[in-house]
């Protein structure tokens, strides 16, 4: 689906500030849930807490729970085992450095990457608006840096906002 419009190959010709940018997005994942959880204390929600810790749990609970039964190799491996090269650099390296040494080689279906996020950021936009509009564009970036750096197929990703929207909703 993102291959013939044009979709890998424009990204690929991209500025390197752009795929930089998607890069660090994708390392952003790590830090994303305890710097909303800051955010939230700071903000003065920190009542809301225990809320916030059942959407996203939830959804990476239903991401990485599904893997027994739900897994595939990454995009990334097997184009490069088929020749194809991903734009490298120092942001990629260590992206690919994290996964090559703390990742079991399987991608979760749905992506727990966009699952967390996009959980993260729904459970603060309830509370603070304002914020959470920022942690959905960090959310937006982490989807969009999954796919287009082949770290996730695109529908691993879209599974990933469902599981997240399910349990916000679910939450609410």
């Amino acid at each position: 689906l993102l291959r013939q419009p044009g979709i890998f190959a424009a990204y690929e010709a991209s500025p390197r500030f752009v795929r930089e940018a998607l890069e660090l997005a994708y390392v952003l994942v790590y830090p994303v849930i305890p710097a909303a959880v800051a955010t939230l204390v700071i903000g003065g929600h920190a009542s809301a807490l225990p809320r916030f810790w059942v959407v996203v749990l939830l959804s990476e609970f239903i991401a990485y729970g599904a893997m027994p039964w739900l897994q595939t190799r990454p995009p990334r491996v097997i184009e490069g085992a088929a020749g194809m090269r991903h734009p490298q650099s120092v942001l990629r390296r260590f992206n690919a450095s994290i996964l090559d040494r703390g990742s079991i080689q399987a991608n979760t279906v749905p992506s727990g990457h966009a699952a967390g996020a996009v959980a993260t950021a729904l459970a603060v936009v309830d509370l603070m608006p304002h914020a959470g509009v920022v942690f959905l564009v960090i959310a937006a970036a982490i989807v969009a840096a999954t796919v287009l750096g082949r770290y996730h197929y695109l529908i691993d990703s879209l599974l990933g906002i469902g599981v997240a929207v399910g349990a916000w909703y679910v939450c609410r």
